[in-house]
């Protein structure tokens, strides 16, 4: 019984060290690729309707900072306005279509609806609130 209260011990140990370097990592990451301050407002947030507030004002701020092109100039044949996403750069999986429909399709693409892969950027900082979220249950015995 012991051994497997060490053990225990042992793992918790190796899984706060682990949550506090992929914290590190999806800090890193928003650093590095959110030059512009697009997500800022997300340190520090504890608490749902915050998270919601937050995801509001960053989704707004990124789609005004987006660049979008007519469609024909991003490949795509049909009407309306594409552009890359100014987090990740990335757009749809098409070697012929750059960027995104927009705004819906860059919406989606950073909220991670409707589509293979959300940009990771919006998701580290995404991520990073759900986690303090969390935390801020268990402290407070919810969890």
């Amino acid at each position: 019984m012991a051994r497997l209260t060490a053990e225990n011990k042992n793992l918790a140990s190796t899984n706060d060290w682990l949550e506090g370097e992929l914290a590190m990592s999806r800090n890193a990451i928003i650093d590095l690729m959110d030059v512009r301050g697009l997500l800022d407002g997300y340190v520090g947030l504890e608490h749902h309707k915050d998270l919601l507030a937050w995801r509001e004002k960053a989704l707004e701020r990124v789609l005004d900072a987006a660049d979008p092109r007519p469609a024909q100039q991003m490949g795509d044949w049909g009407h309306g306005e594409r552009a890359l996403c100014p987090l990740c750069r990335g757009g749809v999986s098409s070697p012929s279509v750059r960027g995104f429909a927009f705004p819906e399709g860059l919406r989606r693409h950073l909220l991670g609806e409707s589509i293979p892969q959300q940009c990771q950027v919006f998701a580290a900082a995404d991520k990073s609130i759900i986690r303090r979220i969390r935390a801020q249950v268990v402290r407070m015995g919810g969890g």
